[in-house]
């Protein structure tokens, strides 16, 4: 006669499986599409591993992503899913897993993506802009593309004002700071000028 006890208690996966099953569901939804189609969702995702924040459908939108391309990440409806009308994830292991095992390369892409996003509002900057404008081009590699954006950001003046009435001066500066060795002539000669003045925005 077999009692409870005797069976076995089913094992716990262990995270090496959980990282073959997310594996497997990337794999077999890049299978079944085109290339462009794969580009745009591996954009997509660099885009929300990039972002501080959870996005919602409308700035998806606004950044090119339409519910069709949200629709086509891995294991929509599972992985990835939405609670009101933001996009999360299912667990944070599958947030470490993209970042550090299959996603790292493309987060540059990510971050220059939701910068030129953030850049196009900053007249009218909702706090996230406010906030993380220059963080997202902190963590751009140099290139023309984003030296464009950052060499006309610091220099608005309304708009560093702004961030620090915000309660982000700091931030800013440590934003700026963080870019050693990447930095234009004009954004090292405001961050000089930042770091001593700031507090006369």
């Amino acid at each position: 006669m077999c009692h409870l006890t005797d069976v076995p208690a089913p094992k716990q996966p262990l995270l090496h499986d959980v990282h073959v099953l997310y594996h497997l569901a990337f794999t077999s939804q890049f299978e079944s599409m085109s290339k462009t189609e794969v580009e745009k969702v591996i954009l997509l995702l660099s885009v929300i591993i990039a972002s501080f924040t959870q996005l919602n459908l409308a700035q998806l939108a606004q950044m090119g992503f339409p519910r069709s391309v949200v629709s086509q990440l891995p294991g929509w409806g599972i992985l990835f899913f939405l609670m009101g009308q933001e996009v999360a994830m299912i667990h944070k292991t599958l947030y470490d897993w993209l970042c550090e095992e299959y996603w790292d390369h493309n987060l540059d892409s990510g971050h220059l993506h939701l910068a030129q996003y953030l850049n196009k509002g900053r007249s009218t900057p909702t706090p996230y802009c406010l906030q993380y404008l220059l963080e997202h081009l902190g963590c751009c590699e140099a290139n023309s593309a984003r030296d464009v954006i950052l060499d006309k950001l610091v220099v608005d003046l309304t708009f560093l004002a702004e961030v620090v009435r915000a309660g982000y001066g700091s931030r800013a500066v440590n934003s700026l700071s963080n870019m050693a060795g990447s930095h234009t002539d004009l954004s090292e000669d405001v961050l000089n000028w930042l770091m001593h003045d700031v507090h006369r925005l």
